[in-house]
């Protein structure tokens, strides 16, 4: 008879779907810069200044905006769950916990967390 899973394992792929799910945009973002850059070696870089209906932004003021800081952050933050998740999860399997594939699938979900927050760090 089988038995029904464990609320971990539900926990666990539910985090999982939901994570890869807000990745995918991230990934389908990426293939189309890469396939809209020439191919040439000679790259123009375009400095473009922010602009919405209240006007343009100026380059000093652009300047004094930097998102760097907050990114680093949350992608330390993603590294540092990634990393625990790890540990959890080679603990619980070596120890013989029965059901430790909620474990394993959290430390997927941290994969695609750590893989989102760093293409968004670049891009």
């Amino acid at each position: 008879m089988v038995s029904a899973p464990s609320p971990s394992a539900i926990a666990g792929l539910t985090a999982f779907l939901l994570v890869f799910c807000c990745t995918v945009p991230t990934f389908w973002s990426l293939f189309d810069r890469a396939r809209s850059k020439p191919k040439s070696c000679e790259f123009e870089v375009e400095h473009k200044l922010y602009e919405d209906q209240d006007g343009v932004a100026t380059e000093e003021s652009q300047k004094g905006y930097s998102a760097t800081i907050p990114k680093y952050i949350a992608l330390s933050s993603s590294v540092t769950g990634f990393l625990a998740s790890v540990a959890i999860a080679a603990f619980a399997s070596v120890h013989g916990e029965t059901e430790h594939i909620g474990h394993w699938l959290v430390f997927a979900t941290w994969v695609g967390d750590v893989l989102y927050t760093h293409c968004n760090l670049l891009y």
